[in-house]
């Protein structure tokens, strides 16, 4: 199935443009677009990205260490 030329376009300025972070933004910004394009296969593939999006996000950020890992590394101080 081909996608529409005005989606495939903006696919093309997320391979060059978009930062990790920025992913939930630039696919609410197309699905938007599809929307007004009534474009409803592309939505409904854009909300499955979205939603995995989400869970990934909170995965990462369950999984974030809570802060500095000891390492049993004696402290350094002044000798005497």
């Amino acid at each position: 199935m081909q996608l529409p030329e005005g989606l495939r376009g903006d696919l093309r300025k997320l391979d060059e443009e978009a930062e990790p972070f920025e992913l939930p933004e630039f696919f609410e910004r197309v699905r938007h677009r599809a929307e007004q394009e009534r474009w409803l296969v592309e939505i409904e593939g854009i909300d499955l990205t979205l939603t995995f999006l989400a869970q990934k996000r909170q995965e990462a950020l369950r999984r974030q260490p809570a802060g500095p890992a000891f390492l049993g590394l004696p402290a350094i101080g002044p000798t005497p």
